[in-house]
């Protein structure tokens, strides 16, 4: 519970991430999936990595090993990009559903110190539907590409390997050149 309230005091309302989405200006090139729910689920943690560093696809070399899982035809990259931007599009919906319930906690915290626990359940459940969207969303790409295909990309996705040869440029991690805020 004192790590709801550190995170919500702390914390602007929306935490942009590097990731995927089409943004507001509307260039495809540029995207970032945006939530500050916590993702609990260690598998949804892991395809939320994932689909974050998607959009540098294309602009960074990958590795040997990504290039492997990754190295399918125009067909499954462009079902992957599909995939990854609706995962997007779909975090700016749970970011604007949990802003107003960060503001009800913040004031809670200020009358009272504490977080209602009907407002933690609601906080909770909204992170367990984004968890479950981003497991959707994995789904949605094994169905794409088949079993066996992504079985592939799975096995490469949970094994921690990089899926860049080098850390991703800075100026590969901004958005039309600022830095997200």
């Amino acid at each position: 519970m004192r790590r709801l309230i550190a995170a919500i005091l702390l914390l602007p309302t929306v935490i942009p991430v590097a990731g995927v989405a089409q943004t507001a200006a509307g260039n495809s090139d540029d995207y970032f999936i945006s939530t500050n729910l916590e993702v609990v689920d260690p598998s949804a943690q892991v395809y939320l990595k994932f689909f974050t560093q998607v959009k540098d696809v294309g602009k960074v070399p990958l590795s040997p090993d990504a290039s492997t899982s990754l190295g399918g035809n125009e067909s499954e990259m462009n079902s992957l990009l599909a995939v990854t931007a609706d995962l997007a599009a779909q975090s700016w919906v749970f970011a604007k559903e949990l802003k107003p319930l960060v503001f009800e906690a913040r004031m809670q915290i200020v009358e009272s110190d504490a977080v209602s626990a009907a407002l933690q359940k609601r906080i909770d459940d909204l992170g367990n539907r984004w968890s479950q969207a981003i497991l959707d969303h994995a789904q949605r790409l094994k169905s794409s590409w088949g079993e066996a295909r992504f079985h592939s990309l799975d096995e490469f996705i949970h094994s921690g390997k990089p899926l860049f040869e080098s850390a991703v440029p800075k100026t590969a991690m901004t958005l039309n050149g600022v830095a997200p805020k």
